[in-house]
């Protein structure tokens, strides 16, 4: 079913399927819209081929007029309404070249063109309307981050400490991580704290594994600066910390002229772990905490 979705984001969308007793593999096309509702996250392919729209429960005093499955003559009259209009301008919309905001590009550019063609062909100030939607919920988008990058970058700030460790215990990584309040990370799954295999799990994908690791005299499951350097380098933004500003405190990387000296030796306590700041505030950090969404409808087309 991925695959038909994914497939049907391209106006030569197609999948091959088998039909009758023969079972014959034939082509058929699979280019269209759709509307898909969910909660929490879609796959990746899918998203990424989708104007995001946020959903918000709706709050006890605000008001709504309920749905009538049996009072729906309106609805049929606008469903003829835009038959007709597809009818009559179809021809128009075939090859739609709209002008896209700036910061609209590649695969968004790809999911707004053909709505932005119909604001275009609509008229009126929905040309305007249109592109201000487009770089509004394309922001958002790009705000809401995967789990996987937002554990990276959490892991990352664990490992700029002050001394900034060249090995995280397993237990001390989940200790980091379950006293972040702004993190999803105390309440994981079920209402429960993240895992040592839920932590594992979201690192796999980035060839990140738990191993046998030795801190000074001590050893234990866990994990080696060095082993993320190359997921850090390809999926985070570069820290940018303002060295006029020095603090030790654990959210600022020490200035870029100074090469801190690194204590493979010193043991690394459990008090340590839980004041340690993982997004210690700095004016200087250039990506913003990204913003998770309960429940969010889906646009794809």
């Amino acid at each position: 079913m991925r695959g038909v979705v994914d497939a049907g984001h391209q106006r030569n969308g197609a999948v091959i399927r088998t039909v009758g007793d023969e079972h014959e593999p034939r082509r058929f096309s699979v280019w269209a819209a759709l509307i898909i509702a969910a909660i929490r996250n879609l796959p990746g392919t899918i998203e990424d081929r989708s104007i995001k729209i946020p959903m918000r429960r709706r709050r006890a005093d605000e008001q709504v007029a309920s749905f009538r499955p049996d009072r729906t003559d309106k609805l049929d009259q606008l469903a003829r309404r835009i038959a007709r209009w597809a009818r009559d301008n179809g021809d128009a919309l075939a090859e739609p070249d709209p002008a896209m905001p700036a910061t609209i590009y590649n695969r968004a550019a790809d999911n707004w063109r053909p709505l932005l063609a119909i604001a275009e062909l609509a008229g009126g100030d929905w040309p305007d309307r249109g592109r201000q939607a487009a770089v509004e919920l394309s922001a958002a988008a790009n705000d809401a981050v995967s789990s996987g990058l937002l554990l990276l970058g959490d892991i990352r700030e664990l490992f700029y400490r002050d001394p900034p460790p060249e090995v995280l215990f397993t237990h001390e990584i989940l200790d980091g991580l379950q006293h972040d309040e702004n993190r999803p990370w105390p309440e994981w799954k079920n209402g429960k704290p993240i895992t040592s295999r839920q932590l594992a799990a979201l690192l796999k994908p980035y060839g990140i594994k738990p191993k046998t690791v030795r801190r000074g005299t001590k050893t234990d499951k866990g994990y080696r600066h060095d082993w993320f350097e190359d997921a850090f380098a390809r999926y985070l933004a570069p820290r940018s910390v303002t060295t006029s500003q020095p603090s030790d405190s654990a959210g600022f990387e020490p200035p870029q002229s100074v090469t801190p000296a690194v204590d493979v030796t010193s043991d690394v306590t459990d008090a340590n772990v839980e004041n340690a700041s993982i997004s210690a505030d700095c004016d200087g950090v250039t990506v913003p905490d990204p913003v998770l969404l309960d429940e969010e409808a889906v646009w794809t087309g």
